[in-house]
């Protein structure tokens, strides 16, 4: 499995952290990573499917060990 890019932040009205271009950023900067997976694994998913259209048993055999590994 994949590990965790991002640390939420804990928002309490009236509480510290105070909204700041400092904690704004840092959320931005976790939804443009979490992009960047997608778009990575949206290509990855692709890769795959193309592959499975014409594949061989002993080719499809080694997509699935490539996605269990994945999965892991």
């Amino acid at each position: 499995m994949a590990s965790k890019i991002y640390s939420p932040t804990t928002w309490v009205n009236g509480s510290q952290p105070a909204i700041s271009a400092e904690n704004l950023n840092h959320i931005e900067s976790g939804i443009d990573a979490i992009d960047n997976r997608v778009v990575t694994h949206d290509g990855d998913i692709a890769n795959l499917q193309s592959a499975v259209q014409t594949a061989t048993d002993a080719q499809i055999a080694a997509i699935v060990a490539k996605i269990r590994g994945l999965q892991q």
